[in-house]
């Protein structure tokens, strides 16, 4: 999907597991990958930062999955920019935005945070986002 640094200059990816695992994992879990893990190359990745942002209009959970029933990984707060990079209906038809929470909280939670949130607690439209299973 996209590309950023860690705070001690390592590259990593976000990705998408797309099939999950049987009992594991569920299927489009989204998360950072380290670079050097990864056999293409990835210099051609967006930088996961430079995209646009869209902001929630309330406090809303990041998930680790599309659905409610996957892992709650973080959270992005009402006015904070999130940099939008797709969408996807979860199994009910709900449309969720995979997004990275930009600035953090100190002492809560880490800059950067991925996961997807709910569209409806977005206050922007997301019409504009390509869909996260066909990137």
């Amino acid at each position: 999907m996209c590309r950023l640094q860690d705070n001690n200059g390592k590259w990593m990816v976000l990705g998408i597991d797309r099939p999950g695992e049987n009992g594991a994992q569920w299927a489009n879990t989204a998360g950072y990958i380290w670079d050097l893990d990864i056999i293409e190359p990835t210099y051609g990745l967006d930088l996961c930062t430079d995209r646009l942002t869209v902001q929630p209009s309330r406090d809303t959970a990041l998930y680790s999955g599309p659905g409610l029933s996957t892992p709650q990984i973080g959270k992005a707060w009402a006015n904070e920019d999130v940099a939008a990079l797709c969408k996807i209906n979860d199994n009910n038809g709900w449309r969720l935005v995979l997004g990275v929470h930009l600035a953090g909280r100190n002492g809560v939670q880490w800059a950067r945070t991925a996961g997807y949130l709910w569209d409806a607690d977005i206050r922007d439209s997301t019409s504009y986002l390509a869909d996260c299973g066909v990137q």
